[in-house]
Formats: C-alpha cells, structure tokens, sequence
C-alpha cells in the first residue's frame, strides 16, 4: 500500500507482500532504482536515495536517511532518525541512531575512527563562502 505525498523514482520496485503488507508510508521520498522487498513497512517521511535495496520483512523508521546504494539485509529494523551513509551493507537486526553503520563496510574500524577524527577537525562548512571571499582560492591561468 503506498500512502498520500509519496514519490517514486524511474525504476524502482516495490514488491507486493506476501505474507504481509508492504507499505510505504506518507511524504515517504524513493529515488531511482530503488528496491523495496516483499512485507516491508517504510515509515513516513523516509528518503531512500539511488541504489538503496531493502530486503524483504524489514522495517524503517519515520524520518530515516537511507544513502545511495545502502543493502538493509531480511528482517532487519531501522530506527526513526536514522542516517545512513554511502555504501554500508548493514546486516544488524535492529539499527538505532546511536549505533554506527555509515561507511563502507570493507574499510574497517580503524579507518572509521581515522576519518572521525579528521572530520571533527575540519572548520564548519556553513562559513565556507565568506573564508573564501577574504583568500580567494589559487586557481589555474584563464585559457588565452
């Protein structure tokens, strides 16, 4: 069933149920080639981004952020609020906001910390266009 202010992008798929309902819950955002299994429940408000595929009997909570090419494995429960980066496969049961499923999964624990880290260095983005006004970037000669 797929409720009111829902969108669904060019080849994507939403299986019917089987045992269950799938339903795909209002303002519910699906962008291109996406797949959505069989007995889901996509709460409202969710964006599920290019490349998202969510196997059969899972779960999403209201307002999560499922970033392209995100695998959510059978039977799986994602909270409300959950963002969840690039490329992870996440097989765990149940998904929180407080538990990590963001990078690629090949990349390790290790490397994780390292790019938290880094990220937690670098200047707030907002102010990005007034740093760049005071020292402009060194750029290239123009093409005569």
């Amino acid at each position: 069933m797929i409720e009111d202010d829902v969108e669904i992008g060019a080849n994507s798929t939403v299986d019917r149920g089987a045992l269950a309902e799938t339903r795909v819950r209002r303002g519910t955002k699906i962008d291109n080639l996406v797949h959505i299994g069989h007995n889901c429940d996509i709460g409202e408000d969710v964006i599920l981004v290019m490349g998202t595929g969510i196997s059969g009997s899972s779960t999403v909570g209201k307002g999560a952020v499922l970033a392209g090419q995100v695998g959510i494995g059978d039977h799986a429960h994602v909270g409300s609020g959950v963002i969840l980066a690039a490329r992870p496969a996440c097989s765990a049961a149940r998904l929180s906001p407080t538990k990590d499923c963001g990078l690629e999964p090949c990349c390790g624990e290790r490397r994780r910390d390292r790019c938290r880290r880094f990220c937690a260095r670098l200047p707030f983005l907002d102010d990005w266009q007034s740093v760049a006004a005071k020292d402009p970037p060194k750029t290239f000669p123009e093409r005569e």
